[in-house]
């Protein structure tokens, strides 16, 4: 069964419900309160269910997305980092906005926040929220795209 709603505002009704909660590609940088995530994950979790965390690595943030080769981005890891977009406006691969036809995008475009969280804080607030961590990976060969620009030789030297 799938439900629709503010992911930091689930109904007490849903506790213990469920047997898997997975939260995917490029989630976490749009979660504002990370604590709170964790907390509700973890209430909706019912004894022995399992969390599937699947998101990019933080470590991207580094680096400028449009370079041909690796350079710094100048964002600091461990510092709090946020970047501004508009929402409504996001192109997606094929030019059109990412927002359904069918949902009315505002007259001037809102800003939206993303957020880098360090693996350390991703991994704490889990513990801290009542979850035990029984797998902790990193797959370079499954990571999307970040990096379109960059060259091959240059994109060889992640792999």
């Amino acid at each position: 069964m799938w439900y629709r709603g503010d992911v930091l505002d689930i109904p007490p009704e849903l506790h213990t419900c469920a047997d898997l909660v997975y939260t995917g590609r490029g989630a976490l940088c749009w979660l504002h309160d990370l604590e709170r995530w964790a907390e509700v994950v973890f209430r909706l979790l019912k004894p022995g269910a399992i969390l599937h965390l699947f998101d990019d690595h933080p470590v991207a943030w580094l680096f400028n997305p449009d370079a041909e080769t690796w350079e710094a981005s100048g964002v600091d890891y461990f510092a709090h980092s946020e970047a501004a977009q508009s929402a409504g406006w996001l192109p997606s691969g094929e030019g059109q906005p990412l927002a359904s036809p069918s949902v009315a995008l505002p007259a001037a475009p809102a800003l939206v926040y993303e957020r880098l969280w360090p693996l350390a804080t991703v991994f704490q607030v889990l513990r801290r929220a009542g979850l035990v961590v029984e797998h902790f990976g990193e797959y370079p060969e499954s990571y999307w795209n970040g990096f379109p620009s960059l060259r091959p030789e240059s994109a060889d030297r992640f792999r």
